[in-house]
C-alpha cells in the first residue's frame, strides 16, 4: 500500500512538473504566470511598468485634396499649395490630374517637386447626357466625385484650385462630424442672400471618403439637370443621407463679399480672426505673368456683380489683403512655363 502511495505521490509530481514546464513555455498573460507561481499578492505588488500598455500608433490618415484640369488650374493649384505650406499645415495635399493638366507644358513638373504634393492621375467620369449645366467650365468640376474613391484616407479636406488659405486650416480634420455628414462652405457671395437661402459651397469641404458613398453619388446623376454643377448633386445626396453641415465665413469665404462689414466681427481676410480661406471663383484669381512679374486682377465690383450701396465700403477693399498674399506667393515660385 506504501509502495503505491509513493508511485502515485511520484505520479502526481511528474504531472505537476510537466504541467509547470508547459506553462512557462506558454504565452501566458503576466499576470496569469504570476497568479499560478506566487498567488493573488504578486498581482497586487506586481512592478508598474507590467500594467503600462503597449503603444497604439494611430490609424488616422489626413490629406488635402484639390482638382486640376488644365494648365490654368496648375498654376492656381501651385498657389494654393504655397499658401498651405506658408499656413504650417501638418498633412499633404494631393492633386488629382485630369490628363489635360499632365501634359509637360502646363507645369505640372514643378507642382510635382513642391513640398508635401503628391499629383494623382485621374480619368474623367462619364456624364450622363441629362446634365445641363448653367455654366459649360463647370462640367470637370464633376469629376470632384472621386474624393470618395481616396479610402487610404479617413477624413479629407477639398479645396478648389481657385482659392487661397490665409491661416492655418488642419482643425477641419478634427471638427465634430457624425459618420456619412459632410462639412462644406457656405455659399453666401451673392448680394442679395439672406440666411434662410444659404446652401453648401462645393469649394471647401470636410468629408470622410466612401466607395459607397461614391456609388451613391454616381447613381443620382442620370436623376436631374443639376445645373448648378457638382455642388447641387452633393448637396442633394447628403441632403437625402445624413446631412451637410455648414462652416463659417471664419473658416472660409469669397474673396470678394457686397461689403467689409458682412465679414462681420470676424475682421477682415488676411487677419488672424478673418477667414482661413478665401475663394476666388476662376473668372477673378489674378493672372500672372512671368515676363513681366506682375499680376493683374479682374475686380468683381467693377464688372456688376457686387454693387455698393449708402454707407458701404467698396469690396475690392476687402479683397486686397488676400491678392497682396496671393502675388507675394506666387513670385517666389519663378518661372513655371505656363501658357498665358
Amino acid at each position: 500500500m506504501r509502495l503505491q502511495s509513493a508511485r502515485a505521490a511520484l505520479a502526481l509530481q511528474l504531472v505537476v512538473l510537466l504541467l509547470v514546464l508547459n506553462l512557462a513555455s506558454t504565452k501566458w498573460p503576466r499576470g496569469a504566470w504570476l497568479l499560478f507561481q506566487h498567488g493573488p499578492l504578486a498581482l497586487r505588488q506586481r512592478p508598474a511598468e507590467s500594467s503600462i500598455p503597449e503603444l497604439q500608433l494611430s490609424t488616422e490618415r489626413f490629406a488635402y485634396v484639390t482638382l486640376v484640369n488644365n494648365a490654368r488650374y496648375v498654376e492656381l493649384c501651385s498657389v494654393l499649395a504655397a499658401s498651405l505650406h506658408a499656413s504650417g499645415a501638418q498633412h499633404p495635399l494631393l492633386v488629382l490630374a485630369l490628363p489635360e493638366a499632365l501634359r509637360s507644358d502646363t507645369g505640372v513638373d514643378a507642382l510635382r517637386l513642391m513640398p508635401g504634393v503628391t499629383v494623382l492621375p485621374i480619368r474623367p467620369l462619364p456624364i450622363t447626357p441629362n446634365i445641363k449645366l448653367d455654366q459649360p467650365h463647370w462640367l470637370f468640376a464633376f469629376c470632384k466625385l472621386r474624393i470618395w474613391q481616396l479610402t487610404d484616407y479617413s477624413r479629407l479636406v477639398y479645396i478648389d484650385g481657385d482659392s487661397l488659405v490665409l491661416r492655418n486650416l488642419d482643425y477641419l480634420f478634427t471638427i465634430p462630424l457624425p459618420p456619412g455628414r459632410i462639412a462644406a462652405a457656405r455659399d453666401v457671395h451673392a448680394c442679395n442672400q439672406t440666411l434662410a437661402l444659404v446652401h453648401m459651397m462645393s469649394s471647401l469641404m470636410v468629408l470622410s471618403p466612401s466607395q459607397e458613398i461614391f456609388a451613391g453619388l454616381l447613381a443620382m446623376m442620370p436623376r436631374s439637370r443639376w445645373n448648378n454643377g457638382d455642388q447641387q448633386l452633393i448637396r442633394a445626396y447628403f441632403s437625402r443621407q445624413h446631412g451637410v453641415q455648414l462652416l463659417n465665413e471664419t473658416d472660409a469665404a469669397f474673396v470678394h463679399r457686397c461689403r467689409c462689414n458682412d465679414f462681420g466681427a470676424a475682421g477682415r481676410p488676411g487677419t488672424a480672426t478673418g477667414p482661413a480661406l478665401v475663394h476666388f471663383t476662376t473668372a477673378f484669381a489674378p493672372q500672372w505673368d512671368d515676363n513681366s512679374k506682375l499680376a493683374t486682377t479682374r475686380r468683381m465690383e467693377p464688372h456688376g456683380w457686387c454693387r455698393t450701396r449708402a454707407g458701404s465700403v467698396s469690396c475690392t477693399h476687402c479683397a486686397d489683403l488676400a491678392y497682396e498674399h496671393w502675388i507675394n506667393l506666387r513670385s517666389g515660385l519663378g518661372n513655371t512655363s505656363v501658357p498665358g
